[in-house]
């Protein structure tokens, strides 16, 4: 060993290098001990915190690892992922469509704002013209003084009330006045009379009370009995002229009311003259008066009530309604009209006179809540139910004056009033009536010999075949106890002999029948014609055609039930079948009746489809029954298309099937189609076909 560190110990040799001298001996070796301890301390904790550290980690990483885990196990699958971008797609649109709704309600919203300042504009202008406030508060306020108006014109009815029975009642007292002027009167020259009596009288006692004498108790007697006539002949003074002094005050108020009464009759008169302007215009209108006094029909046609204003309009309306004429009036209506149109004088009585002729010719209208604007909704209301080219509108330039309705329409050419369109109607109508006969006649003559009679025997024919087929399908389908269809389609039993032999006539063709037999058919048409018209006199002549040659209302259907070795029974509610039995036979005309109209479109065109389209298929039977009805469709050999809430068709009977299931997200609106295909024994879902 050297002093730089190196040593060599036979073949081993080396260097010790140490960058800091060092003591050597015990005390040096402990001290370096002590600190070697001290630094391999301070490491083993350095490594305690990081093996801390590191286990922290780990712990970090393992729940990173186990929520990573469990996303990747979350995490939706591609068909989901699918959806949720078509969703995304579907909320893109919508996102497009609402920016679009919300320009175009911006649009909107602009032309509402300066639709809204035209009124408003328009609403200042008509405020100014009629002298009125443009706020609401002013014409509430307006609203409220009219209202005030109303109420006083009401009062002012009550006290002119109370002033006529205030007036009689002064008449009375003035009556009583007179009575009790002339019994003062009386009783004042009585009085005058008993005075001239009791004068000479008492000079006469006086004389023989002086010449004979008399005895005391008796003279004071007698004036006593003087005292006390004299104050009753006082007291009744008194009260005659209080009476005579409330007779004259009522006089004196009696006389007032009487010029007040004078003068209110004289503005009454006014006002009743001043009306004779108005009722005069409205008397001319065109049309109007001879409508108004247009008397009563006696069977009306059953039409909706027409809104009216005042009793004239009321009759005019009416009138036209029902289809009476202004311009055929019979000899009441025009003595009504004569009286009516008769001058009068300008003069109260006049008006009076010009009234009465108006109530006695005008009948009043059978309800009293109808105005103008009635008129015109029940107008507007009515405008969609006219023929084609034909028009009514109204019109009121005065609403002093009642309300105009004019018809424009093919048969009168011209705007006129409705009276007049009624009338033209109705003469139109009379006109083309005498023509009906000569119509008939014809239209009977093409039945017999045209393409009416040959297309009935033809459907005749047709039901006939057609239920043929229906029960050739039936016989090859029975249900799982053997239990058989079949339908009877025949003649009914309660028709009348008459409709019987027609039936048998129709049922030849025209070709085939004789003269004899084509006059029996067109009577017989042309009577239950006529009955067909009288039931239904509103009827187009097309319509009661139909109704009288209704074969199918001739016959009747019946469901026979066929068991083997038991004769048929006819079906009924007490039929001994259970309860998935009767559903089946039940569907079993249904799908025949499909399957014999199928075969009949294939005997033209074979490649013609086999569909029947069930909506809700099966609802009301039970999932037991499900198989065996649709293997009754496979057993006719029908394609189906159905939809249903709980029906899949996954059943042995069906060998091939196409399901298409409708998902539907409410909150996002968004609908999703899967699709699925039955092969007879396993249901294929969307991941298992091939693309």
């Amino acid at each position: 060993m050297s002093v730089d560190g190196s040593f060599r110990i036979g073949a081993l040799q080396g260097r010790h290098h140490k960058a800091v001298a060092e003591h050597i001996g015990v005390t040096a070796r402990r001290a370096a001990l002590d600190r070697a301890r001290a630094e391999a301390q301070r490491q083993l904790e350095t490594a305690a915190a990081a093996l801390a550290a590191t286990d922290n980690a780990v712990a970090t990483a393992r729940a990173h690892r186990q929520r990573a885990e469990l996303v990747r196990g979350q995490r939706p699958p591609a068909q989901e992922a699918n959806r949720a971008g078509q969703r995304s797609e579907v909320a893109e649109a919508r996102l497009g469509d609402a920016r679009e709704r919300r320009a175009t309600s911006s649009a909107l919203l602009a032309q509402a704002e300066e639709t809204h300042t035209n009124l408003a504009a328009d609403a200042y202008r008509l405020a100014a013209r009629l002298a009125l406030p443009p706020d609401r508060q002013g014409l509430r306020q307006i609203e409220a003084v009219l209202g005030e108006v109303a109420g006083l014109c009401h009062r002012l009815d009550s006290r002119l009330d109370n002033l006529a029975r205030s007036h009689r009642h002064w008449v009375t007292a003035d009556e009583f006045w007179q009575r009790g002027t002339s019994e003062l009167d009386a009783a004042r020259a009585e009085l005058e009379q008993r005075r001239g009596e009791h004068q000479p009288q008492a000079m006469r006692l006086a004389t023989l009370e002086d010449s004979i004498g008399a005895d005391y108790a008796e003279l004071l007697a007698s004036l006593d009995l003087s005292r006390h006539e004299h104050t009753e002949a006082t007291n009744l003074a008194e009260e005659t002229e209080r009476t005579v002094t409330n007779a004259i005050t009522a006089e004196a108020n009696t006389r007032s009311r009487a010029a007040a009464l004078a003068a209110e009759l004289q503005r009454v008169e006014a006002a009743c003259v001043a009306t004779l302007t108005p009722l005069r215009r409205a008397l001319d209108l065109p049309s109007f008066l001879a409508a108004a006094v247009q008397p009563a029909p006696v069977a009306p046609a059953p039409v909706a009530p027409a809104p009216v204003q005042p009793a004239p309009v009321a009759s005019a309306v009416a009138a036209a309604a029902t289809g009476e004429s202004a311009g055929d009036p019979d000899s009441s209506t025009e003595r009504a009209m004569a009286e009516i149109r008769q001058p009068v004088p300008e003069t109260a009585e006049g008006a009076r006179t010009l009234a009465l002729a108006v109530l006695s010719g005008v009948a009043l209208p059978a309800r009293a809540d109808i105005n103008a604007e009635r008129v015109r909704q029940s107008l507007r209301q009515r405008r969609d139910q006219l023929g084609a080219g034909w028009d009514a509108e109204d019109h009121q330039p005065d609403e002093s004056l009642p309300l105009v309705v004019e018809v424009t329409g093919p048969l009168i050419g011209a705007r006129i009033p409705l009276p007049d369109a009624a009338g033209a109607v109705r003469d139109q109508l009379h006109q083309q009536a005498s023509l009906l006969t000569a119509k008939q006649d014809q239209a009977l003559r093409n039945l017999l010999q045209g393409l009416v009679a040959r297309e009935v025997s033809d459907k005749m024919q047709a039901a006939r075949e057609l239920v043929d087929l229906m029960n050739k399908r039936l016989a090859t389908v029975t249900t799982a106890h053997g239990i058989g269809a079949s339908l009877r389609w025949r003649r009914r039993d309660d028709l009348d002999q008459e409709l019987s032999t027609t039936i048998d006539l129709l049922a030849k063709p025209p070709d085939l029948r004789t003269a004899e037999e084509d006059r029996a058919l067109a009577a017989a048409l042309s009577t239950r014609i006529d009955r067909a018209r009288q039931n239904e006199p509103e009827a187009p002549y097309r319509s009661l055609i139909a109704a009288v040659l209704d074969y199918r209302a001739w016959h009747t259907m019946s469901v026979l039930i066929l068991r083997t070795g038991d004769t048929p029974k006819l079906l009924s509610r007490r039929t001994a079948l259970s309860e998935g039995e009767k559903k089946l036979v039940s569907y079993l005309p249904l799908f025949a009746a499909v399957a014999a109209s199928c075969d009949a479109l294939a005997a033209q065109e074979p490649a013609a489809p086999r569909f029947v389209l069930l909506d809700d298929a099966f609802a009301k039977v039970s999932e037991d029954n499900h198989p065996r009805l649709f293997g009754l469709l496979v057993q006719l050999d029908l394609d189906f298309i159905a939809t249903s809430e709980r029906l899949w068709g996954t059943h042995a009977t069906v060998p091939e099937l196409a399901i298409t299931e409708v998902l539907r997200d409410a909150e996002l609106n968004v609908i999703v189609l899967e699709h699925s295909r039955w092969n007879g024994a396993v249901l294929s879902t969307p991941t298992d076909i091939p693309v």
